[in-house]
């Protein structure tokens, strides 16, 4: 258990400590004698400080599970807690704001006793309504309060009648799952962030590549709507209004009925329609009945990018000629 490894450790330090009579005592001190002591005296401050942590550690699992405290325990948590105290109103009479101090401070005083609790409301009290003494603020460690400590006495009496009213182990729990909480929540906040970062990231590449795709076609679109073209791409361009707001004007587009837009949908359309599509609806003036086919047009693209060789496809013409296979070897004779 920690309480006996304490003790344990507590057995080395009595037994390694240097007593009177001893050769280096008696004077009998040589180069080997002294490498000895150091050796000594190094080992029993390491073991001292392992005693101390043992002891911390054996405070804070009584803390955590209901046991008592010695009253000197109790005593060295009220001290390590007015050292945090006066940071905190330093820093408040600095103008400042230091979080990890706060908690700090927050989590030093839900650790205090019962007793040390009511002493701490009382001189708080004092302060608050100015009545203290230089006994109260030697006991706090402090100087004579300003407008800043009052009004933090003034926001800690309130505090410290709710905490009263707590067993000390609830109040250690209850700190701790606020503090859980607010870490949850901070990672999940940072998660979030990087989350949009990414979305933020693939949209910027999205519009990067449909601006790209619709810079390549503005002329093809221009001379379908023209009659000009493949018989049978003209007949499909002109007979579906969708295609049509690609080379619409703006007033034009304004015009569109709002039955006409709940009409449109991207059913036939290609990718590379789709995407020219997006680009023509976010330009400016864009009505906002147009609002509800663009999302319309953004959740058939989806967030995946399309790939290098489809981007370049979709910046040709549909189904533009390729270059022939080369002519196959001729036989041999």
């Amino acid at each position: 258990t920690v309480m006996g490894d304490a003790e344990q450790v507590a057995g080395l330090i009595q037994l390694a400590t240097p007593r009177q009579g001893s050769a280096a005592a008696a004077g009998a001190i040589t180069p080997r004698s002294n490498r000895l002591v150091s050796d000594q005296l190094r080992q029993l401050e390491e073991m001292r400080q392992q005693l101390e942590a043992l002891r911390n550690e054996n405070r804070e699992l009584k803390l955590q599970t209901g046991g008592e405290l010695s009253a000197d325990q109790d005593e060295k948590v009220l001290q390590e807690f007015l050292v945090k105290l006066r940071a905190v109103l330093e820093m408040r009479s600095e103008g400042r704001f230091e979080q990890q101090l706060f908690d700090e401070y927050n989590g030093g005083l839900v650790q205090l006793s019962d007793e040390h609790l009511r002493e701490l409301y009382s001189s708080f009290m004092l302060i608050y309504v100015e009545e203290y003494d230089e006994a109260v603020l030697e006991r706090l460690g402090i100087g004579e309060p300003d407008e800043t400590t009052v009004g933090f006495a003034e926001m800690m009496t309130i505090k410290l009648g709710e905490l009263m009213d707590q067993p000390r182990q609830v109040r250690i729990q209850a700190f701790q799952a606020a503090q859980k909480k607010k870490e949850d929540q901070a990672k999940e906040l940072l998660k979030k962030k990087e989350r949009e970062k990414e979305e933020a990231a693939k949209m910027a590449a999205q519009v990067a590549v449909n601006g790209r795709i619709a810079n390549s076609m503005k002329k093809y679109w221009a001379a379908l709507s023209n009659g000009e073209g493949d018989v049978s791409e003209v007949r499909r361009f002109r007979r579906k209004p969708e295609l049509g707001l690609l080379v619409s004007s703006t007033e034009d587009i304004k015009k569109i009925s709002p039955y006409n837009w709940r009409n449109m949908g991207c059913s036939g359309l290609t990718e590379q329609e789709l995407r020219c599509l997006l680009v023509r609806l976010g330009e400016p003036g864009m009505p906002g009945q147009a609002d509800e086919f663009k999302k319309m047009i953004i959740a058939r693209l989806g967030t995946k990018s399309p790939t290098d060789a489809q981007v370049l496809a979709m910046c040709s013409p549909p189904g533009a000629a390729k270059a022939p296979p080369p002519p196959p070897p001729p036989p041999p004779p």
